[in-house]
């Protein structure tokens, strides 16, 4: 168990039984990889008979106990013969094992046959030797094996074990017998052979150069996440390259890779430490620049595995910096990495050289940590600034105050759209960065920008919460150190043409009518943005003077922060106008409508010409389909790939002609309402639909859903049969579970806990 405390726990509930027994039998160990084991020995008079008995009583427990998932299986004969091992086949055999792994410390005729046996069982097996093994022919093993149900065998040596298992002359027997199986398969094994890739057949032949490194486990140590990578500056010509593992038992197999491979280098050079963060363990190894080189070449099998979650880099010598870069600069995917600078304890000019690895990462967050700001840290910074959206910089107490605007200014002129300054946790410091002129400056200078910003230091003012322009302005105070923290919300007068690319995606609009006013609703998942539009929303209805309109926070099912504002009929016109710029540039993935008098229609359709939405939500339950006609212009130009009909009934005069309509225009149409669908379903499908999803609204209406029979699947199959493309029918029923396929349909019936759902679709 890796769990401390479910370790505990079983050995709290198996100490008293093993008391009944006449003694304490309970063995209680770690293993080395951070493992507990319990162990429970036989010696007793309740388990005495014979092992056979043993076996029997645990097969017999477990054969009863259904395996629904795949479970790995360890044989280990080293301290016994293979024969006595055959009466776990039968528990072997009941299992649904995927991996199979075999210690023993000699292949006799014994392990021939179980392996055999094994084979039977398992797709995959992984042999693994002891320091007593002797190499013998295993060609005429591997033939059998894979003659079996096993597609892949690995032979491997034991922890820090190196020797060869084949020769070349082994690899052309092997290759003429693979060539002529007709099933796929893949052998590992060490060989005596000059690495080289090759291709023989239908088969890929790659020998490569294994280090002592990769002897341990290496299904463990793939896809490690190191947070963080560091390199620090150690000394003049040497650094300290450290990544923290939370994982114990991959930290381990880590330190163990690590601790052989410094000893090559002339010492012992790795360090273990624990972090503030308890779960994170950080292993460090100090190299010189002659060294890394050396270092990288060993470890190259681990590091391509490895991913980087945080990069933490201090100056340290140019050529270590060139060889990091040059390893890492091909293999930083298009994940987002944050950085972290470190000039506290060196010249920022020595940090240049780190430039050609930070613009390689796609970096959105950076922390810059220095003592002071020169020139050489404000052109860092600006580099920097062209790299990453939101930068941090923090100070230590030997930081003196100087003129920060003109380095904001040039910050925001790059890709840099937020600008933190802090001093460093925990220092009982008291820095401001800002006086109040500053921040009329900054203010100013925003004004004259085309992007949305944000700015937070420290300053020297009064409380305030002010909106200036465009601009939110916050100053409030901070207890611990009694200053006052500015906090600028910076939304320029352009932002109408650029807010579109802060929005969710996720995003809905929704229209519907109240009586002589229209109700729009916005639902934003972020609440900043949500935050940002209410900012944007005030200020347009008190420039307009738009008497009434309201706004309102609710939460719906849709998404937790969703933005209702009413607005007079009489008004909208004039409101649309002016929020036109933010709605075009807006990206809408789902509307929603309901019926409105065709005057609102016309407006809103006006506004949403251009704009492409993937689904649409019509809500024709509180009022007559033929109402929404005024909406089909809009919807037709959307060309939606999802189209939602809520309904309380199915009147053939109107939703019928609605839904024909809508058959024409999108590919998949949802009806959360049933009646007898069958002639409704049969005009649909004759149109573009090919997908129809019938489905109630809420859990609530399950008593009155209208199930379809089994005779209404005979006559949804008769109609399919006419239907030349392909099609894909979901709805309830109330047939019994099923999975047949009839004619070119594949028909499924599965009970799901509150109704039957039955899908019909085409092969």
């Amino acid at each position: 168990m890796f769990n401390n405390i479910k370790h505990r726990m079983w050995k709290k509930c198996l100490t008293p039984v093993m008391n009944k027994l006449g003694k304490n039998n309970l063995l209680l160990e770690q293993t080395r990889f951070g493992v507990y084991e319990i162990s429970v020995s036989s010696h007793s008079n309740y388990l005495e008979p014979v092992q056979l008995d043993i076996v029997n009583i645990i097969t017999s427990l477990f054969t009863c106990k259904v395996w629904p998932y795949r479970t790995p299986i360890r044989v280990n004969v080293i301290n016994s013969k293979a024969a006595e091992f055959f009466p776990w086949l039968k528990f072997i055999k009941k299992i649904n094992v995927d991996e199979l792994e075999y210690h023993t410390s000699t292949l006799s005729k014994d392990d021939h046959e179980l392996l055999l046996q094994l084979a039977e069982v398992s797709k995959a097996i992984q042999i693994v030797v002891d320091a007593n093994y002797k190499r013998m022919d295993i060609i005429p093993l591997a033939r059998e094996i894979f003659q079996r149900k096993c597609a892949e065998i690995e032979f491997e040596e034991d922890l820090w074990r190196q020797r060869s298992f084949i020769s070349v002359d082994d690899i052309e027997r092997l290759l003429k017998f693979v060539n002529g199986l007709n099933k796929k398969v893949k052998f590992r094994a060490s060989v005596d052979a000059s690495p080289g890739i090759f291709n023989i057949g239908m088969y890929r032949i790659e020998i490569g150069q294994v280090s002592k490194a990769m002897m341990v486990r290496a299904n463990a140590i793939l896809y490690t996440v190191a947070n963080p990578f560091r390199v620090q500056k150690e000394g003049e010509s040497s650094c300290k390259i450290s990544f923290g593992v939370r994982n114990k038992l991959k930290n381990i197999m880590w330190k163990n890779c690590f601790t052989f491979l410094t000893k090559k280098l002339g010492k012992d050079n790795v360090i273990f430490e624990q972090t503030r963060l308890l779960e994170t363990a950080l292993i460090s190894v100090i190299v010189t620049a002659e060294q890394i080189d050396h270092l990288i070449g060993y470890i190259k099998p681990l590091l391509d595995n490895l991913t980087i979650f945080t990069f933490e880099l201090e100056a340290v010598p140019l050529k270590i910096i060139n060889i990091i870069t040059n390893f890492f600069k091909d293999k930083i995917g298009p994940s987002i990495i944050p950085i972290r600078v470190n000039v506290t304890n060196s010249k920022a000019s020595e940090f240049f050289p780190w430039l050609e690895l930070i613009k390689k990462v796609n970096v959105n967050r950076l922390e810059y940590r220095t003592s002071s700001i020169s020139k050489d840290d404000c052109a860092l910074l600006i580099q920097l600034a062209g790299v990453a959206k939101l930068i941090r910089i923090i100070v230590d107490v030997s930081y003196n105050r100087i003129d920060i605007v003109p380095l904001i200014r040039e910050m925001f002129r790059r890709k840099c759209v937020q600008i933190i300054f802090e001093e460093d946790f925990g220092l009982p410091i008291h820095t401001t960065f800002l006086s109040i002129e500053d921040v009329d400056r900054l203010i100013k200078y925003f004004h004259n920008l085309t992007k949305k910003v944000r700015f937070y230091a420290f300053a020297d003012a009064s409380p305030i919460v002010s909106q200036i322009g465009m601009y939110r302005v916050v100053l409030s105070c901070t207890v611990l150190s009694k200053r006052m923290t500015v906090d600028i919300l910076a939304f320029p007068r352009t932002a109408t043409e650029t807010l579109g690319s802060y929005l969710s995606l996720k995003s809905i609009v929704r229209l519907r009518e109240n009586e002589d006013s229209v109700k729009l609703s916005f639902g934003i998942s972020n609440r900043k943005k949500y935050k940002m539009w209410t900012n944007f929303v005030d200020f347009v209805t008190q420039t307009l003077d738009i008497q009434n309109a309201s706004l309102q926070q609710e939460a719906t099912m849709f998404q937790p922060s969703s933005m209702f504002m009413t607005v007079n009929a009489e008004r909208l016109r004039t409101f649309t106008r002016a929020m036109r710029p933010l709605l075009e540039a807006s990206m809408i993935v789902q509307l929603a409508l309901e019926t409105v008098p065709k005057a609102i229609a016309k407006i809103i359709s006006d506004v949403f010409k251009n704009k492409k939405v993937l689904t649409i939500f019509v809500n024709v339950k509180n009022s007559n389909a033929v109402e929404f006609s005024p909406w089909l212009p809009l919807i037709t130009r959307f060309n939606p790939l999802t189209i939602n009909y809520t309904t309380s009934t199915l009147t053939k005069s109107a939703d019928f002609k609605l839904l024909l309509r809508f058959a024409s225009i999108s590919r998949t149409i949802r009806i959360y309402k049933s009646v007898d669908v069958v002639p409704l379903i049969r005009e649909i499908l004759l149109r573009r639909c090919a997908n129809i999803d019938l489905r109630v609204e809420s859990i609530r209406d399950m008593s009155s859903i209208s199930f379809l029979s089994t005779r209404d699947i005979e006559r949804l199959l008769q109609s399919f049969n006419s239907v030349s493309k392909k099609i894909r029918f979901l709805a309830f029923t109330d047939a019994q579970p099923m999975n047949i396929q009839i004619g070119t349909f594949k028909v499924c019936v599965t009970d799901e806990p509150n109704a039957k759902h039955i899908t019909i679709e085409s092969i």
